[in-house]
């Protein structure tokens, strides 16, 4: 069984000056589930928008799961990757409606990855999030995970002559 590491809840962070952005996924999930995490935690309300940072993805995967958490209230978030190694924008989208989670739920985790574009990811893919919906009144503090899960290099059998 992999180690869990305890992390700080959201309330438990300062909001003025600190809007959480886009982190990497460190010894939180099992060996080979990785992915991106992010979060926003503000005063007067998680805003519409994107939120601030990028995470390139530097392994070969596969979307497997959409992790979404709140305090309060509801959001929508959609996922921006591009595989250029350039920053995402909007027309970069890989979601028709984005995830979503709503009250009474405060933690999501969706597996129907339908609303999804595309869900391979190539090393160097770069992700940001963009929230596109919230309640009203909108949560203070949310996090979400798009777990990735690495796959395996394929590696073709190569015929070598060795001369003696």
């Amino acid at each position: 069984m992999p180690k869990l590491i305890q992390l700080p809840k959201f309330s438990e962070l300062p909001r003025k000056g600190n809007p959480l952005g886009l982190m990497p996924l460190a010894n939180i999930l099992p060996t080979g589930d990785r992915g991106l995490v992010f979060g926003r935690s503000m005063d007067d309300g998680v805003p519409l928008g994107k939120i601030p940072g990028y995470w390139s993805c530097p392994y070969n995967g596969t979307i497997t799961a959409v992790i979404l958490s709140t305090d309060k209230g509801g959001y929508t978030v959609k996922i921006w990757k591009n595989g250029n190694r350039k920053s995402p924008t909007t027309v970069d989208s890989i979601c028709f409606n984005g995830f979503s989670i709503s009250p009474p739920l405060t933690n999501r985790t969706i597996i129907d990855l339908q609303d999804f574009i595309e869900i391979d990811v190539v090393a160097g893919d770069t992700f940001a999030v963009e929230v596109v919906e919230v309640s009203d009144p909108p949560p203070l503090d949310i996090a979400g995970n798009v777990v990735i899960l690495k796959t395996e290099v394929d590696i073709e059998a190569v015929d070598i002559e060795i001369k003696i």
